[in-house]
C-alpha cells in the first residue's frame, strides 16, 4: 500500500484539493509537519495511516472522495484500513462502494462503529419489522439518528428495547426529523398520562422552525388559546390561516369557525380540493366558489358543468358577486350547461352593479349582438 500510496500524493498534488495540512493539524495539534505542502502533507497523512491512526486514513480518503480523478482503489484502500481501526463513518463509506455481498459486514461494522447513519442502513437490509430491524433502529437512534427513532417508534414493539413510542417521536423531533414533531406535541398536549403542555408547545414550534406545516397549524392554535404560551392572537391566526389544511379538512375548518371568525379567510388563498369540498358540503360561499371554478376548469378535477353551475348559484346566493358573474358567463355561452341568456344577463348585471369588471364588459358585448 505504500508504493501507492507515494504514487498517489504525487497524483494529486497537481489538482485543487481541501488543505491537507488543516486536516492533519486538527487531527494531531501538537505534532510538527516535516513540511506544509499539500503533498507533504498528504503524505503525513498517510503515514499516520499507517501506523493506526484511524482519523488520518479516513481525513485523506475524504480529500479523495472529492477528486473525481482519484484512483478508485487508493480511495477505497484508505476506508477499508480507516474501518479495520474503528472508524465507523470510513466503514459506511466504504459499504456504498463495494459489492454488495460485502456492504452487510461493513454497515455491521460501522454501526459496532459507533456510526448511526451506518445501523439505520444496516437496518434497512433486514425484513421490515423483524427484531433484527428493531435492534439495529434502536441503536440508531441511541446514536443520534432521527429518522431511526421516527421508524422505530411506528413499529408495533416500539423497538427492541419496548420503548415507548411517545420518547421515541419526541427525540425524533430534537434530532431533526419534522414530522415527529406534531405527533409528540399532540402526545404531550392530549396524552392522559403523559400529558405537559409546555413541553407540547416547545415541539410544537421546533416543527414548525422545521418547516412542518401541521406544527405551525397546531402551535397557531396554542398562541390563540394560551395554552401554556402567552397568548399571541396576531401570531396565531396567521399560522393557523396559512397553515390550517395540514389538521385535515374537517379539523381545519371546525378550527376556523372557532378561531377565525369563520372559514373565509381561508379561501383567500390557493387551496386543496379536500378542504375545497368540505367548504361546499357545509355550503361555504367562498369554497362553493372556488370548487366551481375547479370543476368548471377541469384542470385538477374532471369538468362538471352542471356542478359548477350548481355550487356557482349557492356561492352567488351566499353574496360572492363573482360567483354571480361567472354563473352568467356559464348560461350565456351554454358551457356545460344548457344556455339560459334572459337568467345569464340577470345575473351578469347583478355582478356587474356589485363591481365585477368583466360581468359589466360581457353585458356591453352583449347588448352589441356578442
Amino acid at each position: 500500500m505504500s508504493a501507492l500510496a507515494l504514487a498517489l500524493v504525487s497524483a494529486v498534488s497537481l489538482h485543487a484539493a481541501p488543505p491537507a495540512c488543516d486536516r492533519f493539524a486538527a487531527l494531531f495539534p501538537a505534532a510538527e509537519l516535516p513540511e506544509t505542502s499539500e503533498a507533504g502533507c498528504r503524505e503525513a497523512l498517510h503515514e499516520a495511516c499507517g501506523v493506526g491512526k484511524g482519523p488520518a486514513c479516513l481525513a485523506l480518503a475524504e480529500l479523495l472522495l472529492g477528486e473525481p480523478e482519484a484512483p478508485a482503489m487508493a480511495t477505497d484502500a484508505l476506508l477499508d484500513r480507516g474501518c479495520e481501526l474503528g472508524m465507523g463513518q470510513a466503514c459506511l463509506r466504504l459499504a456504498d462502494r463495494v459489492a454488495p455481498g460485502r456492504r452487510a459486514a461493513l454497515l455491521e461494522a460501522g454501526c459496532a462503529a459507533g456510526a448511526g447513519p451506518a445501523c439505520l442502513a444496516h437496518a434497512r437490509l433486514a425484513p421490515p419489522g423483524s427484531p433484527a430491524a428493531a435492534a439495529r433502529l434502536d441503536r440508531a437512534c441511541d446514536l443520534g439518528v432521527g429518522e431511526a427513532c421516527l421508524a422505530l417508534a411506528g413499529l408495533p414493539a416500539h423497538g427492541a428495547k419496548g420503548r415507548p413510542r411517545l420518547p421515541l417521536l419526541e427525540r425524533a423531533c430534537r434530532l431533526g426529523q419534522a414530522s415527529a414533531c406534531p405527533q409528540a406535541g399532540a402526545g404531550r398536549a392530549y396524552g392522559l398520562e403523559a400529558g405537559d403542555p409546555a413541553r407540547a408547545v416547545d415541539l410544537f414550534e421546533r416543527g414548525c422552525a422545521l418547516g412542518d406545516p401541521e406544527s405551525c397549524a397546531r402551535q397557531g392554535l396554542s398562541l390563540l388559546r394560551g395554552t401554556a404560551v402567552a397568548r399571541d392572537p396576531a401570531r396565531g391566526r396567521a399560522l393557523l390561516t396559512i397553515h390550517c389544511e395540514a389538521l385535515g379538512a374537517t379539523a381545519c375548518l371546525d378550527a376556523a369557525e372557532a378561531w377565525l371568525g369563520g372559514a373565509a379567510p381561508l379561501f383567500e388563498t390557493p387551496r386543496g380540493l379536500p378542504l375545497l369540498e368540505a367548504g361546499a358540503a357545509r355550503g361555504l360561499p367562498a369554497a362553493c366558489h372556488l370548487l366551481g371554478r375547479e370543476l368548471q376548469q377541469g384542470r385538477r378535477v374532471p369538468a362538471d358543468g352542471p356542478r359548477a353551475a350548481a355550487l356557482y348559484g349557492t356561492a352567488c346566493e351566499g353574496g360572492i358577486l363573482e360567483a354571480c358573474g361567472d354563473l352568467g358567463v356559464l348560461l350565456w355561452h351554454g358551457a356545460g350547461v344548457a344556455a339560459d341568456r334572459p337568467r345569464a344577463r340577470a345575473l351578469l348585471g347583478r355582478a356587474c352593479d356589485g363591481g365585477v369588471a368583466e360581468a359589466c364588459q360581457l353585458l356591453v358585448r352583449s347588448a352589441e349582438g356578442g
